[in-house]
């Protein structure tokens, strides 16, 4: 799965940016968002909203 998240981002390269949105079950429509977000290593505190039956439906990540 690496490869190929590293294999879209690539194709949407920018100096110092790159970003992908990948679609991994048609079914569902469940995907994976990645981006890069700089140049150093960092901690990124991420949150995780649920609705009333326990799915995940948002996510929020502070820089």
């Amino acid at each position: 799965m690496i490869d190929l998240i590293q294999d879209e981002l690539r194709k949407n390269y920018r100096p110092t940016w790159d970003w992908t949105n990948i679609c991994i079950d048609k079914s569902t429509q469940l995907n994976i968002i990645a981006f890069s977000s700089g140049y150093g290593d960092g901690i990124y505190p991420t949150y995780f909203g649920y609705d009333t039956e326990d799915k995940i439906v948002n996510i929020v990540t502070e820089f």
